[in-house]
């Protein structure tokens, strides 16, 4: 028997924002995608299995110096991710966020995309922009439009409630946003320009580590950077 067909742990559907399960076909077998429940709690060991996936895949893809010690064989990963599954599971009591995760055959957390509305308090905040705070997936299963697939089903599950789409890309996966629509904040433009100081303010690893990208998702409204 198929290991995904066995009984399921978490049952998935979100509250606002549901996203119906679905799969990918990609070259290294079938990918089983199903959205967090917010309705119920789950155990503290998703969360931390959830961390560590992202964790993992941020400390093997950008150059930040921040992420090295995270691959230290001395670095106690199990409790550094313990902390962030904590600060996560806060999630559960936002019915606005979307917290979508991609299982292999072996149901092994293989790709995964948390959004939420924009809210860098007390930096930046609008309600009307979608911010993806993570997307990971796997290095074997690249390749196979698993990353277009779970932007593009996460925005159309918002449905006019969001005006853009913005994200902090690490510089080595800006090319894979240029490709779904997104484009750099540009300091040349005044408001533009305001809206990188701001979230420099919250991040400091723009511009050597990080891109600030945005993307408009209903092109009749204000964009973002000029409502701030």
């Amino acid at each position: 028997m198929n290991p995904v067909s066995q009984k399921q742990n978490i049952y998935f559907g979100s509250l606002n924002n549901p996203v119906k399960p679905f799969v990918i076909k990609t070259t290294k077998g079938t990918l089983h995608f199903r959205e967090y429940d917010y309705t119920k709690r789950t155990k503290n060991k998703f969360w931390e299995k959830l961390m560590g996936f992202f964790n993992d895949n941020f400390a093997n893809t950008t150059s930040d110096p921040a992420w090295k010690d995270y691959n230290s064989p001395t670095f106690d990963k199990k409790s550094f991710n313990k902390e962030d599954a904590q600060n996560y599971m806060k999630l559960s009591d936002n019915p606005d966020a979307t917290i979508l995760v991609g299982r292999n055959r072996w149901r092994k957390i293989v790709a995964g995309i948390i959004a939420k509305p924009l809210d860098a308090k007390p930096v930046i905040e609008d309600n009307k922009t979608l911010y993806v705070d993570s997307i990971a997936i796997d290095p074997q299963y690249r390749g196979n439009k698993v990353g277009e697939n779970l932007l593009n089903k996460t925005i159309e599950s918002m449905g006019n409630r969001y005006s853009d789409c913005f994200l902090a890309s690490y510089n080595e996966s800006l090319s894979f946003y240029k490709k779904q629509g997104f484009r750099t904040l540009e300091n040349t433009n005044p408001q533009e320009g305001k809206a990188i100081k701001k979230l420099s303010e919250w991040r400091n690893d723009n511009p050597h580590f990080v891109t600030f990208v945005t993307k408009p998702i209903d092109k009749s409204q204000l964009r973002w950077y000029d409502r701030i």
